[in-house]
């Protein structure tokens, strides 16, 4: 009896239907997926325009202080820490080259004081 041209084996049928449910959950997940990534996007977005306000009027403020100190004749020092007192009675020599460089950083200006902490090293007191 020969086979009828229109039928197809139940295997490939089932893997058929099998695809076609994981390309809807696929497609489904993707939705969900694009919805919440622009979600995230609009958060994100309202977060810098909120952030980028703060720091203008920070900076605006830090202008006006600047301005204030002029005007009155005194000056205007940002805050945070200004000196750092390194004191070595010894000489250079013999000390440890980590030490070394930071006294050569700090001597020339170029140690922002947030690597001051840093400096310590243990090798650096005999």
């Amino acid at each position: 009896m020969p086979r009828n041209p229109k039928s197809i084996p139940e295997s490939t049928a089932k893997k058929a239907k099998t695809v076609k449910a994981l390309q809807a959950a696929d497609a489904k997940t993707q939705k969900e997926f694009a919805a919440l990534t622009a979600t995230t996007q609009a958060t994100a977005l309202k977060n810098a325009e909120t952030y980028a306000k703060e720091y203008a009027a920070a900076s605006q403020k830090e202008i006006d202080l600047r301005r204030a100190a002029k005007a009155k004749g005194s000056i205007y020092v940002k805050p945070g820490a200004k000196i750092a007192f390194v004191v070595r009675i010894r000489g250079i020599i013999g000390i440890h080259r980590c030490f070394y460089r930071c006294c050569q950083r700090i001597s020339s200006n170029s140690c922002p004081a947030n690597r001051l902490s840093r400096a310590h090293c243990p090798h650096a007191w005999p």
